[in-house]
């Protein structure tokens, strides 16, 4: 296995068909990095919502946002209840550490209601930004 397998399936967080999508395209892999990193820097409060506004007009780039963030505020939720070693990545224990304190397991539940509200509406064509708005408001 090389680092890049590895990059490739942590990238996928436990998505196979999406980590085979990845090894295949350089591309891919580097988007999905810069997606993770605008997520991960948003939810410790390091980039605003204006800045990912403008980002946020395709349906299809709001969904990757939230099922990152889904993924992400999984691993925080596995932190809470387990403790920090039971997260397998570093980059996500160290984002688990900065935001345990706001990103409770109860504000979690609030969002992951709000997260499946938030691709029923995207499926009706609501509009993109307005759903990326809403979710803002609830973060």
């Amino acid at each position: 296995t090389s680092d890049e397998d590895l990059l490739c399936l942590a990238l996928a967080h436990g998505r196979i068909r999406f980590a085979a999508e990845l090894q295949q395209s350089r591309e891919k892999r580097e988007q999905e990095q810069e997606r993770i990193s605008a997520v991960v820097a948003f939810l410790e409060g390091r980039r605003g919502a204006r800045e990912l506004r403008s980002r946020m007009t395709d349906a299809n780039e709001v969904r990757a946002f939230l099922d990152i963030l889904e993924l992400l505020l999984s691993d925080i939720l596995t932190g809470h209840m387990f403790g920090t070693a039971s997260i397998p990545l570093n980059a996500v224990k160290s984002l688990f550490l900065s935001v345990r304190n706001t990103y409770t397991l109860q504000r979690i539940t609030h969002i992951s209601t709000f997260l499946a509200r938030s691709r029923k509406l995207l499926s009706a064509n609501v509009s993109p930004q307005g759903v990326f708005e809403q979710l803002v408001v609830m973060l």
